[in-house]
């Protein structure tokens, strides 16, 4: 988050090189495009999934639904507002962000929400990703994504759930495996104290989780205190 949002760091030929080795192995593509000359850059270049996102023009549009360079014909977006909202939300005072980078997160936020906005108009498939690892961005925290998709994407509950279940398997080639609660599939399955239908934040501490069918019963999940309570003032 702290790179120019303007300036693409790869050029198309040097993409579509990239993107052509890999669709040869049947390997997806994913850009992380800030700007709409970027993300138009990567989708032509062939790119499969586009993370972060920005406005998008006509071109733009066109490219996400019918790309030919891409592995499948169409490519997704995967927006991250976790990893620019708590520098845009939170006081410099609390974040030590400084006035570029804070600037910056404002521009990228911006910029991703009406991408947001645009995808979901034109009907482009949404996936959900947390960008992990850059500043306040956890694993522990992954449902906050979600969150912040219903407070500032426009998504009902539903709609944001189904971006991490449905849709992202669908967008990584893996629907017919997982994703969704069907005979034949894998046993991926959170049990809740609540109902996340009517709160998400019940996602935060599962009592169980059963990934292919092996369970795991009351996680223990390593937080960040300090993190997460500056992150509840959002």
């Amino acid at each position: 988050m702290h790179r120019p949002r303007r300036h693409p760091e790869m050029d198309v030929p040097s993409m579509t090189a990239v993107c052509e080795e890999a669709h040869a192995r049947g390997v997806l593509v994913a850009a992380h495009a800030q700007s709409v000359e970027g993300v138009r850059n990567a989708l032509l270049a062939g790119v499969d999934t586009i993370e972060h996102g920005s406005s998008m023009d006509e071109e733009t549009i066109a490219l996400y639904k019918d790309n030919p360079k891409s592995l499948r014909g169409w490519s997704a977006m995967i927006p991250t507002l976790q990893a620019c909202m708590p520098l845009v939300k939170l006081d410099q005072s609390v974040t030590s962000a400084n006035d570029v980078v804070h600037a910056n997160a404002v521009l990228v936020l911006d910029e991703m929400v009406a991408g947001i906005a645009a995808a979901r108009e034109n009907d482009i498939p949404i996936g959900m990703g947390t960008d992990s690892a850059v500043t306040y961005v956890t694993h522990a925290n992954t449902w906050l994504e979600l969150e912040y998709l219903v407070r500032f994407g426009g998504f009902t509950i539903a709609e944001a759930v189904n971006t991490a279940t449905a849709g992202n398997a669908r967008i990584l080639g893996i629907d017919d495996v997982t994703g969704s609660l069907e005979v034949g599939k894998s046993a991926d399955v959170i049990l809740l104290d609540r109902n996340p239908m009517d709160a998400l934040s019940a996602l935060r501490q599962p009592r169980a989780v059963i990934a292919h069918g092996h369970l795991i019963e009351n996680p223990v999940i390593d937080r960040i205190t300090e993190i997460d309570d500056q992150l509840a003032s959002i």
